[in-house]
């Protein structure tokens, strides 16, 4: 089996000095200069990133529509910005479609699947042809089902029906339709995906080939003790402490993952104050400690071994910056580029000792 697998990053994630966010981030804080920068739009959001691409670094690029200012407020496509970008020919090889929640600087493009609406259908479909002129049939996007208030049951019919609407399209255009597993919400709220029996009951329901899962590794985790809990995993902690929930996923729903996120948290080990606090934190791969390494390697290695991601051959390394410009404060828990760079040397290593049986998690 060859073991090559494209590891990719967000550009805006790789990008340490994103000036067409400047505008943004003045109006974000109250800046009167933000009115001076009015209708300032850099297209080019993967400037100063030249460094992160090429052999030993990233593969290419996951570029997430909350960030590129392709789509207005109703989720209409600006077509200059897609122009731009198809004409780029960067190596776009996956797509992450508007959410909710998320960083305030992009409200304006907030999507959730669980409000069914025109705007929703509307925003859902225009990403879908985005998808598909920039990279092609083959595209993949990764979707959330959505995060609600409302009795979760009810929250996901609305779900279906929004997928239900552009699968069709979907199909027409060769776009594979992702959804990605969520972490444990704060109390109050639920995250439908959670619980991977969720994705599984929606890929039964939609019953196409071009409906799929990503399984994010972090979110995973993060969800793992409330999983353990409420289905008598036992004993807890040691499926936690082995990262039992990222197994079960890959176990369960095998051949449906054509794509995953990786990312570390540490979930399992913190308390809940603390875990509150911290519930999603993307943190780098160089933030494994020794004692959890192994275990982390032998997931990795069952991803890749038994999903359809050596098949499709895409990674994603969802790693936030820790700050933007060098001051800017982004994620809490984020990278450095130096850290992101490391990551995926770490992550190339694990894919390789799927096959090899060993790995060198020494710093370089």
């Amino acid at each position: 089996m060859d073991s090559t697998i494209k590891i990719l990053i967000d550009p805006l994630y790789a990008n340490g000095y994103p000036l067409h966010l400047i505008p943004r981030i003045l109006a974000y804080r109250g800046r009167p200069l933000a009115s001076f920068f009015k209708g300032w739009h850099l297209k080019d959001h993967c400037l100063s990133i030249g460094k992160m691409y090429g052999p030993g670094r990233f593969d290419g690029m996951d570029l997430g529509f909350s960030f590129t200012g392709m789509l207005d407020a109703d989720l209409n496509i600006r077509e200059d910005f897609l122009e731009h970008y198809c004409k780029k020919a960067w190596p776009v090889h996956a797509f992450h479609a508007t959410f909710g929640g998320g960083s305030p600087l992009f409200a304006e493009t907030r999507m959730e699947l669980t409000e069914d609406g025109e705007r929703t259908r509307r925003g859902l479909r225009n990403q879908v042809i985005a998808a598909k002129e920039i990279k092609g049939r083959g595209a993949i996007m990764v979707l959330h089902l959505g995060r609600t208030k409302d009795p979760p049951q009810k929250a996901f019919s609305r779900a279906i029906r929004v997928l239900e609407s552009v699968l069709p399209l979907a199909e027409d255009y060769g776009v594979t339709l992702a959804l990605e597993n969520m972490p444990h919400c704060p109390p109050g709220e639920s995250y439908l995906g959670a619980d991977y029996r969720e994705l599984r009951q929606a890929l039964k329901l939609l019953q196409s080939s071009f409906l799929k899962v990503c399984l994010d590794w972090g979110h995973a985790n993060n969800y793992c003790r409330a999983f353990a809990e409420t289905n008598s995993r036992e004993p807890i902690q040691e499926y936690t402490r082995t990262f039992g929930y990222c197994r079960e996923i890959i176990n369960e729903l095998g051949p449906d993952i054509v794509y995953a996120h990786i990312h570390y948290n540490r979930s399992h080990r913190l308390g809940n104050k603390e875990f509150f606090e911290e519930y999603d934190e993307h943190m780098s791969l160089c933030s494994i400690p020794d004692h959890e390494r192994d275990a982390f390697k032998e997931v990795i290695a069952l991803l890749v071994r038994t999903t359809s991601v050596q098949r499709v051959g895409l990674l994603n390394l969802e790693l936030i910056p820790r700050r933007f410009f060098g001051f800017y404060r982004t994620f809490p828990t984020g990278s450095t580029r130096d850290e992101q760079l490391e990551s995926a040397r770490l992550l190339r290593e694990m894919v390789r000792a799927a096959h090899t049986g060993s790995v060198d998690m020494s710093r370089g």
